[in-house]
């Protein structure tokens, strides 16, 4: 296609405003180093404790 530009590596590109990638751990300091190990493209939340009876979407 014209205009479009192609990148190295798998998966598409995002693109720009699109929100990041949610990843629930457990435990903050998970959080905290997964969040490094992923980057900016994903969020990273910890739950603080069990996640059970998430509601369907």
């Amino acid at each position: 296609m014209p205009g479009t530009k192609k990148r190295q590596g798998g998966g598409p590109a995002k693109p720009p405003g699109d929100p990041a990638t949610l990843v629930v751990v457990e435990s903050p300091a998970k959080a905290r180093s997964i969040q490094k190990m992923l980057g900016p493209s994903y969020e990273v939340r910890a739950s603080k404790g069990h996640v059970a009876d998430l509601p369907e979407r």
